[in-house]
């Protein structure tokens, strides 16, 4: 074979391998998917890779401000880790809930399980936030950092920027739903530093992990079009107010553990959707599905 030729071959063959890596090509199609759905999106992909390499982005208005709902639960837990471990939360001490908390009306497991006053550990309680996207327990939570301004000046102290707490949940509806809010790329930060365990570490870290990977709330999101057994640490938030459409916010946040042991962080924020909440869950499985696709196959 001719040099000429043979080194036309390497290059092009370089070439194609880099376009095949570059998540430029993984961005043009979420960003015709986003284009296509009438809805206001954001979506962040970062993959934390197990063997070192370097880190790959891609995201389509990911810098747009974002209805966080309940998905604010997650930064807020990493907060409330953070302030327990530098002695700002005791997370042992215990915490009672009275009948007028008992009678609120927000999504409560707790009480529902209750059903009379009761008390639990500070600890109790984030799990049930967490896990169960519990909006008293979440409140208990708050309050013993001091309120949601607080949770967010010990965000703010971990370097996170683009999430903000900026309402308990028993005065939403005075401040709003926006006043929980995250970018897609603010909210990809809190997860690459649980994934890298920059946040959180050691026990801690197992801890949320598992209270995530666990969660009962919907498959149908991250989760949803991904291979059978996929490993997926998440965080849904949901509003659909009176009607729906249109949907106020559908949104899923979290860390998907890919097969060769890379993290694939991503963040899909979906407000004002005027498609029903099945086929916004529907969307938002796709999306992801593309991210997941993508950064295995590069991977390989």
């Amino acid at each position: 074979m001719p040099m000429i030729i043979a080194l036309l071959l390497i290059c092009f063959g370089t070439v194609t391998a880099s376009a095949t890596h570059n998540p430029s090509a993984l961005q043009k199609r979420l960003q015709r998917a986003v284009e296509g759905f009438p809805a206001h999106v954001a979506v962040a992909f970062d993959r934390v890779s197990a063997s070192g390499a370097p880190p790959l982005h891609a995201g389509v208005n990911q810098s747009d401000t974002m209805i966080a709902m309940s998905t604010i639960k997650l930064p807020l837990a990493v907060a409330a880790l953070r302030a327990h471990n530098v002695g700002l939360l005791n997370l042992s001490a215990v915490a009672h809930i009275d009948s007028a908390e008992l009678e609120r009306d927000t999504y409560s497991p707790l009480c529902e399980i209750y059903g009379a006053p009761f008390s639990l550990t500070l600890r109790e309680f984030l799990s049930a936030a967490v896990h169960r996207s519990d909006n008293v327990a979440t409140d208990v939570i708050v309050d013993g950092m001091g309120g949601a301004n607080a949770v967010t000046a010990v965000l703010r102290n971990m370097g996170f920027t683009d999430v903000t707490m900026g309402t308990a949940y028993r005065d939403m509806h005075k401040n709003g739903i926006g006043a929980n809010w995250a970018t897609a790329l603010g909210m990809n930060a809190v997860l690459r530093a649980i994934a890298d365990s920059s946040a959180v570490n050691g026990a801690a870290r197992r801890w949320l992990i598992d209270q995530l990977v666990t969660t009962p709330t919907t498959a149908k999101r991250l989760k949803g079009a991904l291979p059978d057994g996929t490993v997926v640490a998440h965080k849904t938030g949901t509003y659909y107010g009176n009607t729906t459409p249109p949907c106020q916010a559908i949104n899923d946040v979290g860390i998907i553990f890919m097969p060769n042991g890379d993290m694939l962080v991503c963040s899909v924020f979906v407000n004002n959707s005027q498609r029903s909440a099945s086929e916004t869950e529907a969307f938002i499985a796709r999306l992801v599905k593309m991210g997941y696709d993508f950064f295995r196959k590069v991977a390989r």
